[in-house]
Protein backbone atom coordinates (compact mmCIF):
# COMPACT_ATOMS: atom_id res chain seq x y z
CA UNK A 1 0.00 0.00 0.00
CA UNK A 2 3.19 2.33 0.77
CA UNK A 3 4.16 1.50 -2.64
CA UNK A 4 1.37 2.62 -4.61
CA UNK A 5 0.48 5.63 -2.76
CA UNK A 6 4.40 6.66 -3.55
CA UNK A 7 3.25 6.35 -7.10
CA UNK A 8 0.24 8.20 -6.81
CA UNK A 9 2.26 10.98 -5.27
CA UNK A 10 5.16 11.11 -7.43
CA UNK A 11 2.51 11.48 -10.56
CA UNK A 12 1.33 14.58 -8.98
CA UNK A 13 4.52 16.17 -8.05
CA UNK A 14 5.67 14.96 -11.72
CA UNK A 15 2.90 17.18 -13.08
CA UNK A 16 3.25 20.26 -10.93
CA UNK A 17 7.69 20.42 -11.84
CA UNK A 18 6.76 19.71 -15.52
CA UNK A 19 4.96 23.51 -15.16
CA UNK A 20 7.85 25.05 -12.78
CA UNK A 21 4.70 24.97 -9.83
CA UNK A 22 7.11 24.21 -7.29
CA UNK A 23 9.31 26.77 -7.38
CA UNK A 24 8.51 29.36 -4.91
CA UNK A 25 4.84 29.35 -3.94
CA UNK A 26 2.61 31.59 -1.69
CA UNK A 27 -0.11 30.44 -0.21
CA UNK A 28 -3.46 31.08 -1.11
CA UNK A 29 -7.34 31.71 -0.06
CA UNK A 30 -10.30 30.16 -1.48
CA UNK A 31 -14.02 31.79 -0.52
CA UNK A 32 -17.07 30.21 -0.05
CA UNK A 33 -19.56 32.13 -3.11
CA UNK A 34 -22.52 29.92 -2.26
CA UNK A 35 -24.70 27.79 0.91
CA UNK A 36 -27.51 25.52 0.69
CA UNK A 37 -28.45 23.59 3.74
CA UNK A 38 -25.90 22.81 6.33
CA UNK A 39 -22.29 22.97 5.90
CA UNK A 40 -19.64 23.43 8.51
CA UNK A 41 -15.84 24.72 7.81
CA UNK A 42 -12.91 23.04 10.55
CA UNK A 43 -9.53 24.41 10.53
CA UNK A 44 -6.63 23.60 13.38
CA UNK A 45 -9.68 22.07 15.96
CA UNK A 46 -11.83 24.44 15.25
CA UNK A 47 -15.46 24.60 13.71
CA UNK A 48 -18.09 27.01 12.13
CA UNK A 49 -20.74 27.18 10.22
CA UNK A 50 -20.31 27.51 6.50
CA UNK A 51 -21.60 30.99 4.67
CA UNK A 52 -21.01 33.08 1.54
CA UNK A 53 -17.76 34.72 1.57
CA UNK A 54 -16.36 32.86 3.90
CA UNK A 55 -12.07 32.82 3.43
CA UNK A 56 -10.70 29.42 3.56
CA UNK A 57 -7.15 28.64 3.59
CA UNK A 58 -5.08 25.43 3.13
CA UNK A 59 -5.73 22.79 5.65
CA UNK A 60 -9.50 24.00 5.76
CA UNK A 61 -12.37 20.67 5.97
CA UNK A 62 -15.58 21.25 4.61
CA UNK A 63 -18.52 19.08 5.62
CA UNK A 64 -21.81 19.41 4.24
CA UNK A 65 -24.89 17.61 5.28
CA UNK A 66 -27.73 15.75 4.29
CA UNK A 67 -29.36 18.86 2.46
CA UNK A 68 -26.37 20.81 2.16
CA UNK A 69 -24.36 22.06 -0.88
CA UNK A 70 -21.42 24.06 -1.14
CA UNK A 71 -20.07 26.64 -3.50
CA UNK A 72 -16.03 27.43 -3.35
CA UNK A 73 -14.26 29.64 -5.43
CA UNK A 74 -10.72 27.89 -5.33
CA UNK A 75 -8.97 30.33 -7.53
CA UNK A 76 -10.10 32.68 -10.16
CA UNK A 77 -11.45 30.77 -12.54
CA UNK A 78 -12.00 27.77 -10.97
CA UNK A 79 -14.96 26.69 -9.17
CA UNK A 80 -15.47 23.33 -6.79
CA UNK A 81 -19.16 22.33 -5.41
CA UNK A 82 -19.77 19.53 -2.37
CA UNK A 83 -22.82 18.46 -3.04
CA UNK A 84 -24.51 16.74 -0.32
CA UNK A 85 -22.71 14.28 2.83
CA UNK A 86 -19.25 15.46 1.19
CA UNK A 87 -16.38 16.17 3.40
CA UNK A 88 -13.37 17.29 1.61
CA UNK A 89 -10.01 19.04 2.75
CA UNK A 90 -8.32 21.78 1.09
CA UNK A 91 -5.03 20.12 1.00
CA UNK A 92 -2.91 22.33 -0.88
CA UNK A 93 -3.81 26.27 -2.13
CA UNK A 94 -0.73 28.10 -3.56
CA UNK A 95 0.37 30.46 -6.37
CA UNK A 96 3.55 30.15 -7.55
CA UNK A 97 6.07 32.88 -8.79
CA UNK A 98 5.69 32.22 -12.40
CA UNK A 99 1.06 32.71 -12.12
CA UNK A 100 0.61 29.12 -11.65
CA UNK A 101 -2.01 28.49 -9.72
CA UNK A 102 -1.99 25.18 -8.09
CA UNK A 103 -5.15 23.31 -5.56
CA UNK A 104 -5.07 20.29 -4.23
CA UNK A 105 -8.22 18.81 -3.04
CA UNK A 106 -8.71 16.03 -0.60
CA UNK A 107 -11.88 14.14 -1.15
CA UNK A 108 -12.42 11.73 2.17
CA UNK A 109 -16.23 10.98 1.47
CA UNK A 110 -19.28 12.10 -1.01
CA UNK A 111 -19.13 14.58 -4.41
CA UNK A 112 -17.16 16.78 -5.45
CA UNK A 113 -17.59 18.77 -8.85
CA UNK A 114 -14.99 21.58 -10.65
CA UNK A 115 -15.53 23.73 -13.27
CA UNK A 116 -12.05 25.19 -14.53
CA UNK A 117 -11.82 27.53 -16.63
CA UNK A 118 -10.35 26.32 -20.52
CA UNK A 119 -8.68 29.91 -20.96
CA UNK A 120 -6.46 29.36 -17.92
CA UNK A 121 -5.71 25.93 -18.28
CA UNK A 122 -1.96 26.87 -18.97
CA UNK A 123 -1.58 28.53 -15.61
CA UNK A 124 -3.87 26.23 -13.50
CA UNK A 125 -2.40 22.39 -11.98
CA UNK A 126 -5.40 21.09 -10.09
CA UNK A 127 -6.46 17.75 -8.68
CA UNK A 128 -8.14 15.41 -6.35
CA UNK A 129 -6.79 13.10 -4.20
CA UNK A 130 -9.24 10.00 -2.96
CA UNK A 131 -7.89 7.16 -0.97
CA UNK A 132 -7.63 5.16 -4.07
CA UNK A 133 -5.68 7.78 -6.64
CA UNK A 134 -5.55 11.28 -8.42
CA UNK A 135 -7.10 12.79 -10.95
CA UNK A 136 -5.60 15.82 -12.37
CA UNK A 137 -7.38 18.25 -14.66
CA UNK A 138 -5.86 21.74 -16.12
CA UNK A 139 -9.43 23.58 -18.15
CA UNK A 140 -12.14 21.02 -17.44
CA UNK A 141 -15.57 19.76 -15.88
CA UNK A 142 -14.72 17.17 -13.72
CA UNK A 143 -16.59 14.86 -11.03
CA UNK A 144 -15.17 12.76 -8.51
CA UNK A 145 -17.46 10.59 -6.36
CA UNK A 146 -16.10 8.47 -3.34
CA UNK A 147 -18.31 6.07 -1.78
CA UNK A 148 -17.85 3.04 0.57
CA UNK A 149 -15.95 0.90 -1.87
CA UNK A 150 -15.76 2.70 -4.88
CA UNK A 151 -14.19 5.89 -5.87
CA UNK A 152 -15.31 7.33 -9.31
CA UNK A 153 -14.00 10.41 -11.46
CA UNK A 154 -16.18 11.66 -14.62
CA UNK A 155 -16.04 14.26 -17.24
CA UNK A 156 -18.45 16.42 -18.43
CA UNK A 157 -16.41 18.89 -20.64
CA UNK A 158 -12.36 18.81 -21.58
CA UNK A 159 -10.04 15.83 -20.86
CA UNK A 160 -8.42 14.33 -17.16
CA UNK A 161 -5.76 12.14 -16.06
CA UNK A 162 -6.57 9.96 -13.45
CA UNK A 163 -3.86 7.74 -11.58
CA UNK A 164 -5.03 5.07 -9.48
CA UNK A 165 -3.20 3.12 -7.15
CA UNK A 166 -0.82 0.28 -8.18
CA UNK A 167 0.62 2.69 -11.18
CA UNK A 168 -2.29 2.16 -13.35
CA UNK A 169 -2.88 5.30 -15.60
CA UNK A 170 -6.56 6.04 -16.97
CA UNK A 171 -7.28 9.01 -19.32
CA UNK A 172 -11.15 10.13 -20.07
CA UNK A 173 -12.45 12.41 -22.29
CA UNK A 174 -16.08 14.43 -21.93
CA UNK A 175 -18.90 12.67 -23.56
CA UNK A 176 -17.21 10.31 -25.36
CA UNK A 177 -17.73 6.00 -24.40
CA UNK A 178 -14.85 6.84 -22.13
CA UNK A 179 -16.01 9.76 -20.33
CA UNK A 180 -15.99 7.60 -16.55
CA UNK A 181 -13.21 5.90 -14.77
CA UNK A 182 -13.63 3.78 -11.31
CA UNK A 183 -11.60 1.78 -9.06
CA UNK A 184 -13.17 -1.15 -6.43
CA UNK A 185 -11.47 -3.05 -4.52
CA UNK A 186 -8.36 -2.60 -7.10
CA UNK A 187 -10.13 -2.83 -9.74
CA UNK A 188 -9.80 -0.10 -12.82
CA UNK A 189 -12.78 -0.09 -15.21
CA UNK A 190 -13.77 2.77 -17.77
CA UNK A 191 -17.17 3.05 -19.11
CA UNK A 192 -20.02 5.40 -20.26
CA UNK A 193 -21.30 8.02 -17.83
CA UNK A 194 -23.97 7.59 -19.47
CA UNK A 195 -24.29 4.11 -19.40
CA UNK A 196 -23.35 4.44 -15.88
CA UNK A 197 -26.51 6.55 -14.72
CA UNK A 198 -28.82 4.79 -16.90
CA UNK A 199 -27.92 1.76 -14.98
CA UNK A 200 -28.12 3.25 -11.79
CA UNK A 201 -24.69 1.34 -10.75
CA UNK A 202 -22.94 4.14 -8.84
CA UNK A 203 -24.60 5.65 -6.00
CA UNK A 204 -24.52 9.77 -5.77
CA UNK A 205 -23.39 10.12 -9.48
CA UNK A 206 -26.59 12.25 -9.76
CA UNK A 207 -25.80 14.75 -7.28
CA UNK A 208 -22.13 14.93 -8.58
CA UNK A 209 -23.39 15.64 -12.16
CA UNK A 210 -25.84 18.24 -10.88
CA UNK A 211 -23.25 20.26 -8.68
CA UNK A 212 -20.73 19.88 -12.28
CA UNK A 213 -23.75 21.74 -13.57
CA UNK A 214 -24.12 24.18 -11.20
CA UNK A 215 -20.10 24.70 -10.71
CA UNK A 216 -20.47 25.53 -14.41
CA UNK A 217 -22.92 28.04 -14.29
CA UNK A 218 -21.62 29.74 -11.57
CA UNK A 219 -19.00 31.22 -13.94
CA UNK A 220 -21.14 31.95 -16.97
CA UNK A 221 -21.74 35.12 -18.10
CA UNK A 222 -24.10 35.25 -20.58
CA UNK A 223 -27.69 33.09 -21.32
CA UNK A 224 -25.81 31.07 -24.21
CA UNK A 225 -23.25 29.65 -21.93
CA UNK A 226 -26.15 28.28 -19.59
CA UNK A 227 -28.09 26.62 -22.72
CA UNK A 228 -24.99 24.66 -23.39
CA UNK A 229 -24.39 23.63 -19.97
CA UNK A 230 -28.08 22.46 -19.78
CA UNK A 231 -27.75 20.63 -23.15
CA UNK A 232 -24.30 19.31 -22.40
CA UNK A 233 -26.43 17.95 -19.07
CA UNK A 234 -28.78 16.53 -21.16
CA UNK A 235 -26.65 14.68 -23.79
CA UNK A 236 -24.84 12.85 -20.95
CA UNK A 237 -28.69 11.99 -18.97
CA UNK A 238 -30.47 11.00 -22.28
CA UNK A 239 -33.93 11.29 -22.63
CA UNK A 240 -37.35 9.68 -21.59
CA UNK A 241 -39.45 8.92 -18.02
CA UNK A 242 -36.52 7.52 -16.22
CA UNK A 243 -34.13 10.36 -17.10
CA UNK A 244 -36.44 13.18 -16.49
CA UNK A 245 -36.14 13.56 -12.80
CA UNK A 246 -32.03 13.97 -12.64
CA UNK A 247 -32.04 16.40 -15.97
CA UNK A 248 -34.86 19.00 -14.42
CA UNK A 249 -32.99 18.47 -10.75
CA UNK A 250 -28.98 19.48 -12.41
CA UNK A 251 -31.68 22.17 -14.85
CA UNK A 252 -32.38 23.85 -11.87
CA UNK A 253 -29.40 23.88 -10.11
CA UNK A 254 -27.89 25.78 -13.47
CA UNK A 255 -30.94 28.53 -13.37
CA UNK A 256 -30.30 29.31 -9.81
CA UNK A 257 -26.60 29.07 -9.66
CA UNK A 258 -26.19 30.86 -13.22
CA UNK A 259 -28.84 33.70 -12.32
CA UNK A 260 -26.64 36.57 -10.15
CA UNK A 261 -23.39 35.26 -12.32
CA UNK A 262 -25.02 36.36 -15.73
CA UNK A 263 -26.82 39.57 -14.00
CA UNK A 264 -23.41 40.59 -12.40
CA UNK A 265 -21.59 40.09 -15.62
CA UNK A 266 -24.39 42.41 -17.59
CA UNK A 267 -24.95 45.68 -15.91
CA UNK A 268 -27.92 46.93 -16.51
CA UNK A 269 -30.02 43.59 -17.04
CA UNK A 270 -33.18 43.48 -15.76
CA UNK A 271 -34.00 40.18 -13.45
CA UNK A 272 -37.28 39.60 -14.57
CA UNK A 273 -36.01 39.61 -18.56
CA UNK A 274 -33.10 37.61 -17.41
CA UNK A 275 -34.92 34.97 -15.58
CA UNK A 276 -37.19 34.76 -18.69
CA UNK A 277 -34.70 34.51 -20.75
CA UNK A 278 -32.77 31.43 -18.81
CA UNK A 279 -36.03 29.10 -18.09
CA UNK A 280 -36.85 29.39 -22.60
CA UNK A 281 -33.64 28.66 -22.85
CA UNK A 282 -33.99 25.89 -20.78
CA UNK A 283 -37.10 24.12 -22.44
CA UNK A 284 -35.55 24.76 -25.66
CA UNK A 285 -33.37 22.30 -24.86
CA UNK A 286 -34.89 18.74 -25.78
CA UNK A 287 -36.32 16.10 -23.42
CA UNK A 288 -36.18 19.07 -20.62
CA UNK A 289 -38.97 19.18 -18.49
CA UNK A 290 -41.09 22.37 -19.00
CA UNK A 291 -40.22 25.08 -16.11
CA UNK A 292 -41.83 28.46 -15.21
CA UNK A 293 -40.32 31.57 -14.05
CA UNK A 294 -41.15 31.25 -10.71
CA UNK A 295 -38.52 28.80 -10.42
CA UNK A 296 -36.11 31.63 -10.61
CA UNK A 297 -38.02 34.30 -7.95
CA UNK A 298 -35.55 33.44 -4.85
CA UNK A 299 -32.63 34.28 -7.24
CA UNK A 300 -33.92 37.26 -8.68
CA UNK A 301 -34.75 38.63 -5.21
CA UNK A 302 -31.57 38.16 -3.90
CA UNK A 303 -29.49 38.99 -7.09
CA UNK A 304 -26.57 41.73 -6.00
CA UNK A 305 -26.37 43.50 -9.16
CA UNK A 306 -27.70 47.04 -7.42
CA UNK A 307 -29.17 47.48 -10.70
CA UNK A 308 -31.10 44.74 -11.32
CA UNK A 309 -32.15 45.44 -7.48
CA UNK A 310 -33.39 49.13 -8.35
CA UNK A 311 -35.36 48.03 -11.34
CA UNK A 312 -37.10 45.16 -8.79
CA UNK A 313 -37.57 47.48 -5.69
CA UNK A 314 -37.77 50.85 -6.82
Amino acid sequence: MKITRLLTALALLTSWFATGALAQESPGQATITAVTGAAQVSLNGSSLRATAGLKLPQGSIISTGKDGQVSIQVHEGIVAVAARNTKVEIERLSVSTNGTRNALMNLLTGNLSTSLDPARKSVTNYGVRTANGVALAKGTTLMVSVGDKTCTVSVLVGNVTVNWDGGISVSIAGNTPSDMTSSLGGQVRTESLAAALASNSTPGLADALAGAAAAVATVATNTAQVTAVIEAVAKVIGHGPAAAPTLANATALILTASFSAVANALPGTDGAALAQALILASNSVPGNSPMDASLLTPAVGGASNPVIQAKLHP
